[in-house]
Order: C-alpha cells, then structure tokens, then sequence
C-alpha cells in the first residue's frame, strides 16, 4: 500500500512539472505573439505616419526649419468637412503658438464667418472657403492648406511653421495631443490601419512627440486664447524672442506699386519683436522680392525669409541695389512683385 502511495506521488509530482513547464510555454509564446503585434503595429503606424507626413524641407526650400531647435513656433489646425464635399469647407481653423522659452501657449480659434481679402487677388470671402479656393484651382490638397495658412498669416501677423490637415474626424484628438495629451493613448490597431484617412500633417513624430512633453508640463494658467486683431497678445509672447534678443535693425521697402505692402511687412517684424527702423516704399520697382543683410544666418534673416518665402538674400557687402536705407540698417527686405500679389 505504501508503494503505490509513492508512486502515485512521484506520478502527481511527474504530471504537475509537465503542467508547470506546459503553462510556462503557453506563457512564453502568448508573449512573443503580443510581442510580434505590438512591433508590427508601431512598424505600421510608424510608416502610416510617414506616408501622410509631408518633407517640409522638400514642401518649403532646401532650408528646412527646425522647430525643434528654436523658442517660438505655430501649428495650424484645419479641419474640413470632406474632399468629395462641393464646395470643400473648414469645420472650424485654429492657431497655436507655442514659446518653449517664456512656456505659454497662444491659442486663436478662427471665426468661419470672418470675412478676410484672401492673399491671391480671390477677393474678400469668408475665411472658411479658403481652403476650397486653393484645392479648386488643381484639386490639390496642398493648395488648399498653403491658401489656408497664408489667410491665417494675414489675420493673426505671425508665420504658420507647420499643420494639421484632419478629414471630417479625428479633430478632438488633435486638439487634445497639441494641448499636451499623450499621442500613445490614442493607438489602437484601427487608428495605425486608418491614419492616412484621418488627417495629414508636415509635423514629424519628434517634433509631435515635442509638443505633446512641452504642453504637459505647463499648467492651465499658461494656456491663453486671444482674439484676432489685436497683435498685442503676439508681441507680448515675442517680446523676448531669439529675434528681438537680436536687436537687429531692420528696413521694409514695398517695389510694387500695390499699396500697404510696406505697412504690413511692418506689423509682421514688430510682432516677433524685430526693430524696424523704416518702411516705405523703394526707390524703384522689383520684380524679385530679396533680403539684404549683413549676415545671412541671423534669427532675424530666418524669420523673415520663412514668413514671405523669399529664396534671394545676399550679403550688403556684395548687394548692387541701390536704395539709401540700405547702409542704415542691418537688413533691407525689398517686397517685389513676386511675393506682393499673394499677401
């Protein structure tokens, strides 16, 4: 009777240790299954977000802008109803403006209605048709975020560095991820297969990823949202900026015969904080728009060139333009006919 008590044991404890090396099988490829499907879906998301990510250096010049790398930068947010849509209108248009140095957020939330001259000579229209005017003229998406951000430009007074184009959902996430939401708790499997369906953006994941650690550690307080037309909220943020630390003088000069050309570049520079010591209208007529400088690598110079996409800036010492404020200030920028037609 004993025996069959040991053996019945040494049988239990046999059976018990194939269950236990069994379970720790199950366990172990359970994981690696897990494993396997998360790699692949960040692989997938990951590659999803490169196909709808525009190359900003490729979309804007050989010069790319870091945003990463400097103080005071701007995200659009536009939302449109949907591409098969006639016409293609906006849902709602936001700004943010992020300064990483004095840590606010400026936010400005568009009113549809606003009834703007949108750049281009399309005339005065609502600013939410200004999306179907761009995609209109060769149903391009491109074209109709660039009119987009060029409106918003005109309306607020500071340069738009990146956006987000979202189709007809997605928008609340968005928001939540340029307020500082954590972009990870919005993967799911369907969101990574669908990403290319929900939005587009020039925003690569660091520079999201950047957004999304900066606005987290900042508290409600810092979060402010200003009205449009009244610039004192954006000089207030950029009194401080790399460019105005500068201390740069500065020239606008209009070469066109289209009025207002020179007060406007006035308003754009004042609102970063840029000094400008005169502004007018040159003595002759440009066909090329171009900024003359001291040197080429300045804040000041970047900002500038980024806002009008200007491709000419020369060095003073080797400019042949002959205007007189030139020898005064550290940089001229000449508004030509290439660029004036579109502010």
């Amino acid at each position: 009777m004993p025996k069959k008590t040991v053996r019945s044991s040494k049988r239990s404890w046999k059976n018990d240790k194939k269950a236990n090396i069994s379970r720790k099988k199950i366990v172990k490829l359970v994981s690696l299954i897990l494993l396997v499907f998360l790699s692949v879906s960040l692989l997938l998301g990951y590659f999803s977000y490169k196909s709808l990510t525009v190359s900003f250096a490729s979309a804007s010049g050989s010069d790319s802008f870091d945003l990463i790398n400097h103080d005071i930068f701007s995200v659009s947010v536009i939302p449109i109803n949907d591409l098969d849509s006639s016409p293609v209108l906006t849902k709602n248009l936001s700004l943010f403006i992020y300064d990483t140095e004095a840590k606010k957020v400026l936010r400005y939330d568009i009113p549809l209605n606003y009834v703007l001259d949108i750049p281009g000579k399309f005339g005065e229209e609502n600013i939410n048709k200004a999306f179907a005017l761009g995609y209109s003229q060769n149903h391009d998406v491109m074209s109709g975020v660039d009119l987009v951000n060029s409106s918003i430009k005109k309306l607020v007074g500071i340069n738009v560095d990146r956006y987000v184009l979202t189709y007809g959902e997605f928008d609340r996430e968005i928001n939540e991820v340029l307020n500082g939401k954590n972009p990870l708790e919005y993967v799911s499997f369907d969101t990574i297969k669908n990403l290319g369906l929900k939005f587009k953006t020039n925003l690569s994941l660091s520079e999201l990823s950047h957004i999304s650690n900066f606005s987290s550690s900042l508290s409600t307080n810092d979060f402010i949202t200003g009205p449009i037309l009244n610039d004192d909220y954006i000089k207030d943020l950029a009194f401080d900026s790399n460019s105005a630390i500068e201390k740069k003088s500065v020239a606008i000069l209009n070469g066109t015969d289209v009025s207002g050309i020179a007060w406007f570049g006035k308003r754009i520079a004042e609102n970063m904080g840029i000094r400008v010591i005169a502004s007018g209208n040159a003595f002759g007529k440009y066909d090329e728009s171009m900024i003359i400088a001291d040197i080429l690598d300045s804040q000041t110079v970047g900002y500038l060139k980024r806002f009008f996409n200007i491709n000419k800036v020369v060095l003073k010492e080797n400019s042949e333009v002959n205007e007189s404020v030139i020898n005064r200030a550290d940089i001229t920028i000449i508004i030509g006919l290439d660029k004036a037609n579109n502010l």
